[in-house]
Formats: structure tokens, sequence, C-alpha cells
């Protein structure tokens, strides 16, 4: 759930009001991106952004996150301890001044990737007059309407996606690039914007890295 949070435009001054709990079919949806089996408390958010609205209304982007460590046993070496940083879906909620949601929206995909602290998860974010931007690496075969199912985002061959959400709460998402086929593999979290619609991305393949610029 979310904390409602009732901001004052001229002061800027901030008060926690009530909790948001999350609709029942939004609960069931973000279920989907856990791997199977994983224990409903793993269903958590860390905030990313807050936006202020002029009407004293805010807009909420969080993302879900978790670390699991596992232990394996080796006869030669004896115990592999390895961390796995899961990067998944992405909240955004447009919260009315009343603390009601206005719309509330979730951009599924599944990162998982080990001891890297998500080098190559999470996402960036993009504002472009009222719409929100996100870039983030993504598995292909979610791009195929008949898939039923998140797919794992698998490093070399990802594709950068871009989702874009209008100020009424329309989602609309496309692939950008296939990693293998640019010959670069996209670290999000080291984007930038540079200018009111041009992005910096970054990229590396192996010891090289590579800048390009989008144009939104």
């Amino acid at each position: 759930r979310l904390g409602n949070i009732r901001i004052h435009p001229p002061t800027k001054e901030a008060s926690k009001v009530a909790l948001l709990p999350f609709p029942a079919p939004f609960l069931n949806q973000a279920g989907q991106s856990l791997q199977r089996g994983a224990a409903p408390v793993l269903i958590r958010y860390q905030l990313r952004d807050l936006t202020l609205r002029s009407d004293g209304g805010i807009v909420l982007v969080a993302e879900q996150f978790f670390r699991q460590n596992r232990t394996e046993m080796s006869p030669m070496t004896g115990p592999q301890f390895t961390s796995f940083d899961n990067y998944n879906d992405i909240l955004i909620a447009n919260i009315a001044p009343d603390g009601t949601y206005t719309w509330l929206k979730r951009i599924p995909k599944r990162q998982e990737t080990p001891n890297d602290r998500g080098a190559i998860s999470s996402f960036t974010q993009v504002t472009v007059q009222d719409r929100f931007i996100f870039l983030y690496n993504d598995n292909p075969e979610n791009f195929n309407p008949d898939s039923k199912r998140i797919s794992e985002m698998d490093g070399r061959d990802a594709v950068l996606a871009l989702s874009e959400i209008r100020r009424d709460g329309e989602l609309n998402t496309i692939p950008l690039y296939v990693s293998k086929d640019a010959r670069v593999i996209t670290h999000p979290r080291r984007c930038r914007q540079i200018g009111a619609r041009l992005v910096l991305i970054y990229g590396e393949d192996g010891r090289d890295y590579r800048l390009g610029l989008l144009k939104l």
C-alpha cells in the first residue's frame, strides 16, 4: 500500500494523511513478475521518483526490488555464495489531492542478475512535457502477443524497451533495439536526459563502452 501524502504547493509542506491499499487486481498482476513459489512478502517496492502536481496531487514512481542470497555446496571448493538482485515491475501511481488514485499503472518486467548489483537492470526515467518515459532492458519474448507469462531478461539477448505513460494514464511500450544486434548491452541507470527531448544512452561491450543519443 502507498502512503497518502498531502502537499501544500505554496509552502511545499507535506503531511501523511492515510494509507492507500493497492487494489486486489493490481496485487494479482504484481505477483506475476515473481518467480514461481516466491513468498508474498517479496512484493515490495522502493521509491524511485516523486513529482508534485500543480493541484497538490503527486505522481509516484516505484520499483519492485528484492535480493536473494543462495548457497551451493561444492566438494572441491566448499560453499559458494551468490547474491541475486531482482528488479521487477515499475509502479506509477497518480494520486489526487484528496488521496485517491487518479490512475495506477504497472510496467511488467523481470530482471535477475548475480553478483553485479543490477548493472544492466532497473530503468531510467525521462520526462517530456506531460509524458513519463521509461527505458529498461527486457526479454524480446515479452513483445510476442501470444506470450502468456513474463519472461526474464537475459543480458546479450535483451531488447532495450521504451514505455510511455501519458497524462491520462495511457501506457504504450515498444522495443527499440536488440543488444546482440547493436553489439552493446545498455546500462539503463547510467543513461541521462540531457535535453528537453534528448537522452544520452550508455552501453558496454566487454571492456568497451559506447554512447548514443535518443531523440524523443
